[in-house]
């Protein structure tokens, strides 16, 4: 209870020592299933550090679908770290593309460019944070 109410602490660096604890403590299947739980929580810090430590998680089963919602979260910090934690998952989260570049639309420029990030990283093509270049070559590979 201590750490995961320390996830929502203001400090940066609180909360991944924190969410790094957890996966570090918890079995594997557990912590995914309550870090994916903790992206719903009400706290937009809790958020953040649940994305990130899915990022130290990997693609484990739920992860990578899990992002993708966060990807819509209201809070530009959460998309942020959601796109993040897609890139460095790298192309083993193919299936986040589509919602990737529709996050090439976000109104905040860091998701924007996290997102153009992961994007290059899961597909080995680079169109920076060109939508509709992104879009018309996803197409052309038949998705």
């Amino acid at each position: 209870p201590a750490l995961i109410q320390a996830l929502g602490d203001a400090n940066t660096d609180v909360r991944q020592a924190a969410a790094e604890a957890l996966v570090n403590i918890l079995p594997r299947e557990e912590a995914v299933r309550s870090f994916i739980k903790l992206l719903k929580h009400e706290n937009p810090n809790v958020r953040q550090a649940a994305a990130e430590a899915l990022e130290e998680i990997g693609p484990e089963e739920g992860v990578v679908p899990a992002l993708i919602q966060a990807l819509g979260d209201a809070d530009a910090s959460v998309r942020q770290a959601a796109a993040w934690a897609l890139w460095e998952i790298g192309p083993e989260a193919k299936e986040a593309v589509p919602a990737l570049i529709q996050a090439l639309g976000d109104a905040d420029a860091s998701v924007r460019e996290a997102a153009a990030g992961a994007l290059e990283i899961i597909t080995s093509q680079d169109f920076g944070t060109d939508a509709s270049r992104w879009q018309r070559w996803w197409q052309e590979q038949g998705q």
